[in-house]
């Protein structure tokens, strides 16, 4: 693969910024954030890690791009 795929439907994004813009509920915020991150079609394309994904798409999830940021930059450890 050589870059990243990418199919969206303008429409959806248009009714996610409108809900963006005035939640009834506190936690609708991020919990439109995650359905949208859960329904797009965005392919991690061959070589970009996971943490450069984020870096690139954090406009489009601010929330759970702050969770990425915190928990992604905590070192793997093995036990053995």
């Amino acid at each position: 693969m050589t870059g990243m795929l990418h199919s969206t439907n303008w429409s959806d994004l248009e009714d996610l910024d409108s809900n963006l813009d005035t939640p009834n509920d506190p936690d609708q915020l991020w919990k439109d954030e995650f359905q949208w991150y859960l329904n797009t079609n965005d392919v991690l394309p061959d070589g970009m890690t996971i943490v450069e994904w984020w870096g690139i798409h954090a406009h489009r999830y601010p929330t759970w791009a702050s969770l990425a940021r915190d928990y992604l930059a905590i070192m793997a450890s093995s036990v053995s």
